[in-house]
């Protein structure tokens, strides 16, 4: 839209993006289930149907697994789509709860925090892991995660129009990788990051799963 195009051409653009990044990235279940999830997105926005969240994340796990009916005991693939349920039935409600962080603090800290409640038994249940550091750290990582994500797109890019350009923006790219990295490494260290816990009983996260899908 900063470029001066319409709703739907801003539309058609981000879909042409869209399908780019997932061939990109290899198109790996999770990638796939976002790229399918937002590409419906925006074909509501040329067809101006309004957007509805449950229905998009259950025709796109409906048409992943037509696609490719074994995915759905793919472990990649259930964290993906559990996170995603949880960042749309939590988060909105978890931003307001920490609305006296601010507005962009208060969103980030929502959806880390929307999506690790909505994973956390089940990695306890298949992992037999809890982080105790996951909400604090995931704060310092999505935005340097994004940051570095957007640099190495625009390095991409500019390496296609010169050479040049690229190595310019692989400086800035390296710096947040390694910031990255750098961070990860650290809260690795710290004492008791990764805490191991007993395996819950299949009825009782069954039941969980349950009540979080009626929530």
């Amino acid at each position: 839209r900063r470029l001066g195009l319409g709703r739907k051409g801003a539309a058609v653009l981000s879909l042409i993006g869209l399908c780019t990044f997932v061939c990109m990235t290899g198109a790996n279940p999770p990638v796939c289930r976002a790229g399918l999830f937002s590409g419906m997105a925006l074909g509501a926005v040329l067809l101006e149907r309004r957007i509805r969240g449950g229905t998009l994340l259950l025709a796109t796990g409906v048409i992943l697994l037509l696609l490719e009916p074994l995915s759905l005991f793919d472990l990649s693939f259930q964290i993906s789509f559990l996170a995603t349920a949880g960042l749309m039935a939590l988060a909105p409600r978890l931003a307001k709860a920490l609305s006296f962080l601010g507005r962009n603090l208060s969103g980030m800290a929502a959806a880390t925090l929307a999506a690790q409640c909505s994973v956390a038994w089940f990695l306890a249940y298949h992992f037999n892991q809890a982080s105790p550091y996951g909400l604090p750290v995931n704060l310092l990582v999505v935005p340097l995660a994004l940051l570095a994500t957007g640099l190495g797109l625009a390095l991409l890019t500019a390496s296609l129009i010169h050479p040049v350009l690229g190595d310019l923006l692989g400086v800035p790219t390296g710096w947040a990788l390694h910031a990255l990295a750098a961070v990860t490494s650290a809260a690795a260290d710290l004492p008791g990051a990764q805490g191991w816990v007993a395996s819950p009983p299949g009825w009782l996260t069954a039941l969980f799963h349950l009540l979080f899908g009626a929530g």
